[in-house]
């Protein structure tokens, strides 16, 4: 069976939705306090998160549910030791996995005998890069989401590093989004995006919209393409834990009927599109033409398959 690692929404009714997916859970990831580094979702923690942490890390132990704290901050505020010695705090009281973005920490991390993954925001997709964080002690490598798609390239890098692989499948930011890494950046310090959202990838996907399918998100019908994977994440932060338990099934089940969107984790399609049926993209043999990269199915796919928001409207500077 394949299982998945979802993402804490700072909801603790989260701790029964482990409880009850257990079966289908392979970890359970959720951020390192805020005044010690940023993360990859601007969420605001709540006083008591401390104790929160702590009764994720009882209930992954006690689920049979991986532990997974996430250092997956894009800039970091340089707390080094700090850091270190928190992770060690928490790996004592049973903390199984860390995920990082600053390759730094992987050394120090490693001493704790602790796993330790590369996050999705380390950007690996060669095979170069994936060999020099397996020389810095990393145990899983999380692809970049812009190679889900390149399935050689995929088993070329599991192939020569020996390493575990890990894959994001539903995260609807563009392929090779030139905004990205800023974005990150400002994320990571915890900034309003507001203004940022309206006048960057959105802009692309107004004068592009069959940009949609080059997404790298992998729907749930095509994770048997994947059998070679070792791990499967899915974004679910900014959801609502009601909706995380629907994504999951989906998942499990590899089968969803209805609007793709509701799927995947990004603000800029759900103001852009009104809809995308998935059906109509498994009837078009969605993932056989996709990665061919050709335009004019693209093009033929969003009109059939797709609902633009025709009141939108983006501030491009």
């Amino acid at each position: 069976m394949v299982k998945y690692s979802i993402g804490y929404n700072h909801d603790p009714a989260m701790i029964k939705l482990i409880e009850a997916a257990k079966d289908y859970l392979s970890g359970f990831y959720f951020p390192i306090p805020a005044s010690l580094m940023g993360s990859g979702r601007a969420l605001e923690q709540g006083k008591n998160y401390s104790k929160e942490v702590d009764d994720i890390i009882k209930t992954c132990k006690e689920s049979n549910v991986k532990s997974e704290l996430l250092l997956n901050a894009t800039c970091d505020r340089g707390k080094f030791s700090k850091v270190v010695n928190y992770v060690k705090e928490l790996v004592d009281k049973g903390l199984k996995s860390v995920i990082v973005s600053n390759p730094i920490y992987i050394p120090s991390l490693k001493k704790l005998g602790i796993e330790v993954q590369c996050s999705v925001n380390c950007y690996v997709k060669t095979v170069e890069h994936a060999m020099f964080l397996k020389d810095l002690g990393v145990d899983v490598i999380t692809i970049d989401r812009d190679i889900n798609r390149d399935i050689d390239l995929i088993k070329k890098i599991k192939e020569k590093t020996g390493l575990k692989i890990k894959m994001l499948v539903n995260e609807g930011c563009l392929r090779n989004c030139p905004f990205r890494k800023i974005h990150f950046n400002m994320i990571s310090h915890f900034l309003d995006t507001n203004e940022f959202d309206k006048r960057s990838c959105i802009t692309i996907l107004k004068k592009h919209p069959e940009k949609v399918f080059s997404i790298p998100f992998v729907r749930p019908e095509d994770i048997k393409h994947y059998s070679f994977v070792d791990y499967f994440k899915l974004a679910t932060r900014t959801m609502a834990t009601g909706k995380i338990g629907l994504v999951l099934d989906a998942y499990v089940n590899e089968k969803f009927s209805g609007d793709l969107l509701f799927l995947l984790s990004t603000k800029s399609l759900f103001d852009y599109f009104t809809d995308i049926d998935n059906d109509i993209l498994s009837s078009n043999n969605f993932f056989e033409n996709v990665n061919k990269d050709d335009l004019s199915y693209c093009k033929e796919l969003l009109k059939k398959a797709a609902r633009v928001n025709l009141n939108f409207k983006t501030d491009e500077c």
